[in-house]
C-alpha cells in the first residue's frame, strides 16, 4: 500500500465498502443535514503513507456539481489524524455564500498532489480538524478545505464518501449528447429515503481505480525529465549549427551527390527536437 495515495470508488468492488457507504449511523446524520432522501455517488479510500502529499485548497462542488448545492462529504478517520500526519484544514463558514472560487496550479508538488488549488480568499481563518480514529466529519461541498503533506512516520488513512439530495439531478461525468439541464449520473447508491428517479434505473460506470504516488520514483522521474529536456536542447543547438554547413552545393561538390537529408531536413529535425524539449507533441 506504500505507493498508493488513494483508491477511488472502492464500494464498487468491495461488499464491505458498499455496505459502509449506507451505514445507518452515517445515513441518519445525512437525512437530517442534507435531505430525507440521500444518494451516494463516490467513495474514496485515502491511504496517505508517510511522506505523501496532501491536496491544496479546493471545494468538492468543483469536481462533483450538484444542481441544488447539496453535495456533502463524510470524512471518516481510520487512523488518528493530526497536523503532523496531514489532517484536514478548513475555513469555517466558507461555504455559506455559495461561491466557487477559481483555480490555478499551486507549484508546490512536495506539499500537495497534482490537483489545482482554489484561490482568491482570505485563508488566515483556517483551522485544523484533528480526529481520533473512528471520528466522522461532515461538510458541505462549497466548504474550502485542504490537507498538507504527511510529515509523520505513520499512515493517515481515511474513508471519504460523497452524498447529495436524491431529488437533485447530478450532471457529473456527462457524455456526448447529454443536455446539462437533464443530465443525471446514475451510478449511485441510495442510503436514505427513496429514489425519485428509480424509473431511470441505475448504471455501472466501471470498477475502482487507484491514484499512485511514489515520492522517490517521482523525484527520480523529475530529474530524468529535466536531463532529457537539457539533452534535447543540446541536440537542437548542435543540429542547427550543423545545418549551417550542410549547403546542397557543398554536399554536391564534396560527395558527388546530394543526400536524402539536406539542410532543410536537418533544420526540421532540429525544430522537432526543440519542440520536444518544450514539452510539445511533434
Amino acid at each position: 500500500m506504500g505507493r498508493y495515495l488513494c483508491i477511488h470508488q472502492p464500494h464498487r468492488i468491495s461488499p464491505f465498502m458498499r455496505e459502509f457507504v449506507a451505514h445507518p449511523g452515517i445515513a441518519g446524520v445525512l437525512s437530517r443535514i442534507v435531505a430525507p432522501d440521500v444518494k451516494c455517488m463516490q467513495s474514496m479510500l485515502f491511504i496517505k503513507p508517510p511522506g505523501f502529499p496532501g491536496q491544496a485548497w479546493h471545494q468538492d462542488e468543483v469536481y462533483i456539481p450538484t444542481r441544488d448545492r447539496s453535495l456533502t462529504g463524510a470524512w471518516i478517520a481510520l487512523d488518528d489524524a493530526s497536523p503532523e500526519n496531514g489532517c484536514l484544514y478548513v475555513i469555517p463558514g466558507s461555504h455559506r455564500n455559495g461561491y466557487l472560487y477559481p483555480q490555478r496550479d499551486h507549484n508546490r508538488p512536495g506539499e500537495f498532489d497534482f490537483a489545482q488549488e482554489s484561490y482568491g480568499f482570505d485563508e488566515s481563518g483556517e483551522i485544523p480538524v484533528a480526529c481520533a480514529a473512528g471520528d466522522a466529519v461532515f461538510f458541505n461541498g462549497y466548504l474550502l478545505h485542504r490537507s498538507r503533506k504527511n510529515r509523520s512516520e505513520r499512515y493517515r488513512r481515511a474513508l471519504v464518501n460523497h452524498y447529495m439530495n436524491a431529488y437533485s439531478l447530478l450532471p457529473w461525468q456527462t457524455r456526448e449528447g447529454d443536455r446539462v439541464a437533464t443530465a443525471d449520473y446514475r451510478d449511485i447508491v441510495m442510503v436514505a429515503g427513496v429514489d425519485p428517479y428509480a424509473w431511470k434505473g441505475t448504471e455501472n460506470r466501471g470498477g475502482a481505480h487507484v491514484r499512485h504516488f511514489d515520492a522517490m520514483v517521482d523525484g527520480v522521474a523529475k530529474q530524468m525529465r529535466q536531463r532529457r529536456l537539457e539533452f534535447l536542447e543540446d541536440i537542437a543547438i548542435h543540429l542547427g549549427r550543423l545545418a549551417d554547413h550542410f549547403e546542397p552545393d557543398f554536399l554536391s561538390q564534396s560527395s558527388g551527390h546530394i543526400p536524402d537529408h539536406p539542410r532543410e531536413t536537418v533544420n526540421a529535425v532540429g525544430k522537432r527536437a526543440h519542440a520536444a524539449s518544450q514539452g510539445f507533441a511533434v
